[in-house]
């Protein structure tokens, strides 16, 4: 279980996170929605530590975040860009470079790994670069996966994607929340998408928890979609139909 009590992030004269009080329970996809500059990206960094609270605190397991080693904690809470980032070399080299950094090799695993994302075992000698949008944002995946993390942090993984593509990653989320027990928190601007895969929906506005609550009460309590049509312009007029209904 995640944490947060009373969380604030302030860069100079700027709060970017108010106050942030917050309970994701373990083994669900809770996702995290906002218009942009909300501090949706700003609470993953929070959680992974690649930024640190200006007051308040954050808890994991029920042990405050500062205790755990960075690197370790890094491995058990994984976080996943938007835009994935691959070294030179074959897609089976990058799965495995969190393990050499380890020094180890493990080609069992990172057959696993990639078995785990729907990707076969004939790309392990392709070049990430060759591979559609979709396939890569897989890719990125498994090579979080081989880290064997606990919680896996998702920042716009599909944005870039065709709707085919972005559906595969959804179904690879739920799969491996429902296979691997894994805790997933999910930053997205996709209101449907939103409503599709979380069982849980936050809703950040100025740096603050306007709304928390189960997804499906969300999307069907009226001063949660009266905030959404209020303050997220960035949503599709699809969306703001499906969350209307």
């Amino acid at each position: 279980m995640i944490t947060l009590l009373d969380v604030s992030l302030i860069k100079g004269h700027a709060t970017i996170l108010n106050g942030i009080t917050l309970t994701l329970p373990p083994k669900q996809i809770h996702t995290i929605i906002g218009p942009s500059g909300a501090g949706k990206t700003s609470l993953l960094r929070l959680i992974n530590r690649l930024e640190e609270p200006t007051s308040g605190t954050l808890t994991y397991l029920g042990q405050s975040l500062s205790q755990f080693p960075v690197v370790g904690l890094r491995r058990r809470i994984a976080l996943v860009f938007q835009q994935p980032v691959f070294f030179t070399g074959t897609v089976g080299e990058n799965i495995a470079y969190p393990l050499y950094l380890q020094g180890r090799t493990d080609n069992a695993l990172v057959r696993q790994c990639l078995g785990l994302v729907g990707i076969p075992t004939a790309w392990l000698d392709r070049d990430p670069q060759e591979l559609s949008a979709g396939q890569r944002q897989r890719v990125a995946l498994a090579r979080t996966l081989v880290k064997g993390p606990e919680v896996l942090m998702l920042d716009e993984p599909t944005a870039n994607l065709d709707p085919a593509s972005a559906g595969q990653v959804e179904d690879t989320v739920r799969c491996l929340v429902t296979e691997q027990k894994l805790t997933v928190l999910w930053v997205t601007h996709d209101m449907a998408q939103a409503r599709r895969v979380g069982h849980t929906t936050t809703l950040l506005i100025g740096g603050q928890v306007m709304d928390h609550r189960e997804t499906p009460a969300f999307f069907t309590n009226p001063a949660s979609l009266s905030l959404i049509n209020s303050h997220l312009q960035e949503v599709k007029t699809t969306s703001k139909i499906l969350v209307q209904r």
